[in-house]
């Protein structure tokens, strides 16, 4: 399957992989906003509204199923 990134594709299942990078991006964030000292308060700040926008554009991708007739026939002999 391929994935197509869409505005439609917001309200439909967010592949796996997708979706297991935007909470990532979204748990290091949180992580970074409890402790500010690692990278400084104003970095802190740029970095986390990155990640949060991050896991925001993760939503929009979606599967798309092959459309290759090649992959949906059989044949029997």
């Amino acid at each position: 399957m391929a994935t197509k990134i869409s505005l439609k594709g917001y309200f439909e299942p967010t592949p796996s992989l997708f979706r297991k990078i935007g909470d990532s991006l979204l748990s290091v964030s949180a992580y970074l906003l409890l402790n500010p000292e690692l990278l400084g308060e104003e970095y802190t700040r740029t970095v986390s509204a990155v990640f949060i926008f991050a896991k925001f554009l993760t939503n929009f991708f979606t599967e798309v199923p092959n459309t290759d007739s090649n992959d949906t026939e059989t044949t029997v002999r």
